[in-house]
């Protein structure tokens, strides 16, 4: 056994030299238990991880985990409706498939995956049996108690498990860390490095239970959704590219940067539109002079109805809806704002707003978010707004962060719902207008909830909590959490009518003077001053020249689509790196992928290989005309734009209208 181990450790430290540094021999009150010196078992103080022979225990569960895999993939509905692009794709994809009477689809892919993911490593010896029974392009090895690596060394040859994976041209990747987030996050990393389109049929494989290795498995599985999404598409980043060059043209504004301002001790009330806030909404009418108030999107109804004018209004999306519930709450609150504008309310948005929301606000601070074309185009140089998706309740925690508000109380932040048919305050366009209204929210994902009991919710929202956790852990901010939805870490729940400010009453005027006097004005059209708007037209053409070549490429050397993925996800991972598109080219990139995740979804489920062949090359021939018809678009986008900067019309999409019947655009 001394042999194997040792000849283990020199196998790591030579190919994988950080897992091996944890191997210290050193495993405390956890040990081997062996059968005629060979291990069986793990003794963890006065408990045993198997109760049994782990080779015999191993072989049930494998054989178990193969008859019924436990499998994650697309579905057929994995692209954004609102895209005409996507639209295309999927209309073109399900063409394809039907000339060759390909009318049933298999729920997984049956031609090689892209991950296994085996949550545990024990003594190791299930590991063997499920890399040869599965092909997939990557194996990862997921393990949460360290001393476990320390075992298996004992047990398995680790070098033959390597050698086995690449004699399969499979790519071994083992993470072993504590905390359940982290390991989690080291695998979300390796997923979004090699690919997303990869996940289409993973296979999720359990070893033992315990609840830190439970918990990895379930912070990653809860993360494969937003992995699977579309994440953007073009017709949605030509909107914020043209919003943002408009408002930058035509607006008086201050700027925002993303870079974190000195703390203040004044405290910021946060108001969403969760359903809790109208139970809620008394006590911030009641301590309202105490705090600066943020209202978020559709919640200016809700403060607006108890008589609440709020500091800040925060806006986020970029979709002419945005106008449209501006005006149904302005409508509704005439006797409050006879000028025809919210007066007294700061507007706070990104730049991608819709332009017609400027005429509601005096005063109008704007700021740069992330993963948008508009900010790899227009930003260089200035602190982004990070983290501000996916929806504007998150954005405002953001801002208030950046602005040094380091004590917020959330009120509406229920990211979720209790009962479906109360979504969202009452006093909200869901419910008050007749073109917005939500008659019941469909739930895919049950979470804790913030004073006990179970909160139902969706992907969006639920990925909303998680990045509202991550501020709360990486800005160090003081927050509670005074609203009847879901459990958000490092916010301290706190039932609204306990809620007491023993601070004064604010000199109001003095801290938003303060704020605003530290932000940067940018006149009309002084911002674009810095560009030479040519060379965003001729990074247009650059990245048209390259993914036209990858696609003429694939056509003529008849590659899989498998093959294909790995000439496309480089090229569109690596964006930022291009000297000759790194700014625009993430436009198009959307779309790109938007439109290989619906492929890989249908091309993988195709059995047999001539019919895969021809339907993957009809695929091509659609992915070329359609990335030709937007590049051009595209490039028209970008000419228009520099025309009007450098003094000549304005383009009719300046105006904001929407333009698409059934779209946001």
């Amino acid at each position: 056994m001394g042999d194997r181990y040792a000849a283990n450790v020199a196998f790591l430290g030579e190919t994988y030299p950080d897992l091996a540094r944890r191997l210290t021999g050193d495993t405390g009150p956890i040990r081997p238990i062996l059968t005629d010196g060979v291990p069986t078992d793990i003794q963890i103080v006065d408990q045993r991880l198997y109760n049994g022979d782990a080779r015999d225990i191993v072989v049930t569960q494998v054989q178990s985990f193969l008859a019924k895999p436990a499998r994650v993939g697309y579905d057929a509905n994995s692209f954004s409706s609102d895209s005409l692009v996507s639209r295309a794709s999927y209309i073109n994809l399900r063409r394809a498939m039907a000339m060759h009477n390909l009318d049933v689809i298999p729920a997984a892919p049956v031609v090689r995956t892209g991950f296994m993911l085996i949550f545990g490593i024990g003594l190791g010896y299930h590991l063997k049996s499920l890399i040869e029974a599965v092909d997939v392009e990557h194996v990862v090895i997921a393990e949460v108690v360290g001393e476990f690596l320390d075992m298996s060394c004992h047990a398995i040859d680790w070098q033959e498990i390597h050698q086995l994976c690449e004699a399969r041209k499979t790519k071994l990747h083992i993470f072993v860390a504590e905390q359940p987030g982290r390991l989690a996050g080291e695998i979300g990393a390796l997923i979004t490095e090699v690919g997303t389109v990869l996940l289409d049929g993973v296979y999720c494989f359990r070893h033992y239970p315990l609840w830190a290795l439970d918990e990895a498995y379930r912070r990653t599985v809860n993360e494969f959704p937003r992995h699977i999404m579309a994440r953007g598409y073009y017709e949605d980043e030509r909107k914020m590219i043209r919003n943002a060059i408009t408002n930058l043209h035509k607006c008086d504004y201050y700027l925002v940067e993303g870079s974190f301002r000195p703390r203040t001790d004044v405290p910021a009330f946060i108001i969403a539109s969760g359903p809790s806030v109208d139970e809620a909404i008394a006590t911030v009418k009641e301590w309202r002079d105490h705090a600066v108030v943020f209202s978020c999107g559709s919640s200016l109804q809700i403060c607006l109805k108890h008589g609440i004018i709020p500091d800040y209004h925060v806006e986020l999306e970029n979709v002419v809806a945005v106008k449209d519930f501006l005006d149904h709450i302005l409508e509704k609150n005439r006797h409050l704002f006879p000028g025809d504008k919210f007066d007294g309310i700061k507007l706070i948005a990104s730049v991608t707003v819709n332009p017609r929301v400027m005429a509601f606000f005096d005063e109008a601070y704007f700021f740069f978010r992330d993963s948008s074309v508009s900010t790899k185009c227009l930003a260089e140089g200035i602190p982004i707004m990070s983290a501000v998706g996916p929806n504007v309740s998150n954005t405002a925690v953001a801002v208030a962060a950046r602005l040094g508000f380091g004590e917020m109380y959330f009120f509406g932040f229920d990211c979720g719902w209790r009962d479906s048919k109360t979504h969202h305050s009452k006093d909200t366009a869901y419910y008050t207008a007749e073109k917005h209204k939500v008659e019941e929210a469909k739930a895919t994902i049950t979470v804790p909830g913030n004073f006990g009991g179970e909160v139902e919710t969706d992907t969006t929202l639920d990925w909303s909590r998680d990045m509202i956790e991550q501020k709360l852990r990486g800005f160090s901010i003081k927050a509670f959490n005074c609203s009847d939805g879901a459990l958000i870490e490092g916010a301290l729940p706190l039932v609204p009518e306990g809620l007491v400010l023993k601070g004064p009453v604010l000199d109001r005027a003095a801290i938003l003077a303060s704020i605003r006097d530290n932000s940067r004005l940018f006149k009309a059209g002084e911002f674009l001053e810095r560009f030479d708007m040519a060379d965003f037209v001729a990074e247009v053409d650059a990245f048209s020249e390259a993914i036209l070549a990858l696609i003429d490429r694939a056509k003529a050397e008849k590659l899989s689509f498998m093959d294909f993925h790995g000439l496309v996800w480089p090229l569109v991972r690596d964006l930022h790196k291009s000297p000759d598109y790194r700014r625009i080219g993430s436009m198009f990139a959307c779309s790109t992928m938007a439109m290989m995740k619906l492929a890989c979804f249908f091309l993988n489920r195709v059995e047999d290989p001539a019919t895969r062949e021809a339907v993957t090359l009809q695929f091509y021939d659609d992915f070329k005309a359609l990335h030709e018809e937007m590049l051009v678009d595209g490039r028209q986008v970008m000419d228009e734009a520099r025309i009007m900067v450098e003094g000549g019309p304005e383009p009719e999409w300046t105006k904001g209208l929407q333009t698409v019947e059934g779209t946001t655009y």
